[in-house]
């Protein structure tokens, strides 16, 4: 079934997919994401299957709308986050475990 052949925009995500589908919203990649649906997934998807991928994959998504995913804090921007930044965010959590 082609999901997306009127489009996702009014797709519902459900469970751990509405997080990834809210990112994609906030910073306006629903149209971007769908071009990319289009092109990996030219047979279509179900509904089920692109949920699976929101909330499974969402490292992925990301990557192919050119969002940027820090998985120490679970934050998502447009711009590369600094590593120094999450080096001392990971040494503050180890401290912290000790």
């Amino acid at each position: 079934m082609r999901l997306y052949a009127e489009g996702i925009s009014d797709f519902k995500p459900w469970s751990g997919a509405v997080s990834t589908w809210d990112e994609l919203e906030t910073y306006d990649k629903i149209e971007e994401l769908e071009s990319n649906l289009d092109e990996l997934y030219p047979d279509g998807m179900s509904e089920t299957d692109l949920n699976d991928l929101l909330w499974f994959e969402p490292e992925l998504v990301y990557e192919w709308v050119g969002l940027y995913y820090n998985e120490n804090t679970g934050e998502v921007s447009v711009e590369p986050f600094d590593e120094d930044e999450e080096d001392q965010n990971e040494d503050m959590e180890d401290d912290e475990n000790e």
